[in-house]
């Protein structure tokens, strides 16, 4: 990631590199938050947005709440400025949302963690970070198939179990 600018500027001579990944990982997310924080700090939405808890309370907007972030702080109105668990818990519940969703990703992680997965399915852990880092909690486990990784982790993404020979072992 470090590299990348470098990349960008000598060998490609423009941002692709940058703009795609080094922002989009690092930097865009904080900067949503930061605007989700701003847009709610007075009004949490207590998961309106949502088409479940929408059945019980009133969404006040006219829009998705990415488009309205879009569109007033960044001057675009056709752009869904969606965030992930920091932005989406502050949003729905405020600080207490934000807490709620950590311990939920630590909660997840922990679960993983403690089945041992096997190292040739580190990488959709590495999809999985990012995908918290740019989804909202509700749609990661409803949309996102978080709830098929979970499946899949207790069932064949464990590490094998290696059984000694004892007769190798003890050399006869």
């Amino acid at each position: 990631l470090l590299a990348a600018p470098v990349i960008d500027a000598f060998v490609f001579g423009n941002d692709t590199i940058k703009g795609t990944f080094v922002m989009r990982m690092l930097f865009l997310p904080s900067y949503l938050n930061y605007y989700f924080f701003d847009f709610f700090k007075d009004q949490p939405l207590y998961f309106a947005e949502s088409h479940f808890f929408g059945m019980f309370v009133d969404y006040p907007f006219h829009r998705s709440i990415g488009y309205i972030i879009a569109e007033k702080y960044l001057n675009v109105s056709d752009m869904n400025a969606n965030n992930g668990i920091i932005g989406d818990g502050f949003m729905n519940l405020g600080y207490l949302g934000v807490g709620i969703n950590i311990m939920i990703v630590t909660l997840v992680f922990q679960f993983f963690n403690s089945l041992k997965t096997d190292a040739r399915y580190l990488g959709i852990f590495f999809v999985m970070i990012f995908l918290f880092l740019s989804i909202p909690m509700l749609t990661m486990f409803v949309t996102s198939g978080l709830w098929l990784l979970f499946l899949m982790g207790m069932s064949f993404m464990r590490t094998k179990e290696v059984k000694a020979d004892w007769k190798s072992v003890e050399g006869g």
